[in-house]
Parts: C-alpha cells; sequence; structure tokens
C-alpha cells in the first residue's frame, strides 16, 4: 500500500493552488467594474490578499509610482512585511 509522504502532498497542494487561482482568474476576468472606484476597490482587496499570501514582490511590482494613491500604503506595507520577514528568517 502506497503511503503518501511530502512529495504527494507537496503535488496535492500545488495542484490545489493551481485550480483555485484559475478559477479566481475565471472570476474575476469576467466582472468588469463599472466605475473607476470600483476598480480600485478590487485591487486593494487583490493586494491585500497577496500580502496575506505573502507574495510581496508581487504587490511591489505591481503598485508603481502611477497607482492610484489608496494603493500607495499597500506597496509599503508590502515592503515593510518583506523586512520583517527576512529578519525573522535570520535570526
Amino acid at each position: 500500500m502506497h503511503q503518501g509522504g511530502a512529495e504527494d502532498q507537496g503535488k496535492i497542494c500545488f495542484g490545489k493552488s493551481l485550480r483555485h487561482e484559475t478559477v479566481f482568474k475565471k472570476v474575476t476576468g469576467s466582472l468588469q467594474p463599472s466605475a473607476p472606484d470600483l476598480v480600485v476597490e478590487r485591487d486593494s482587496f487583490l493586494y491585500r490578499s497577496y500580502l496575506a499570501l505573502n507574495k510581496f514582490g508581487v504587490v511591489r511590482d505591481e503598485i508603481g509610482s502611477n497607482s492610484p494613491k489608496s494603493l500607495q500604503p499597500l506597496r509599503k506595507l508590502a515592503d515593510y512585511l518583506q523586512v520583517i520577514k527576512l529578519t525573522q528568517i535570520s535570526v
């Protein structure tokens, strides 16, 4: 009888992650907000979810100086959380 090891668990987790990401793209791709404020609010939720997943680089890369001012604090938060994460790893 085959017992699932760490390699099998990694495949399962990767598969679930990929499936969730595909569903997310399908759902968000079909939703086209009509007002600019809704676009910014949607992006805010998206970037906050990336921060919760420790994907700081995605947030820093996608929020530039020409992004709406309400998203700029999320970029600063990503920078801060990246430093905290690196500090915890090195200690």
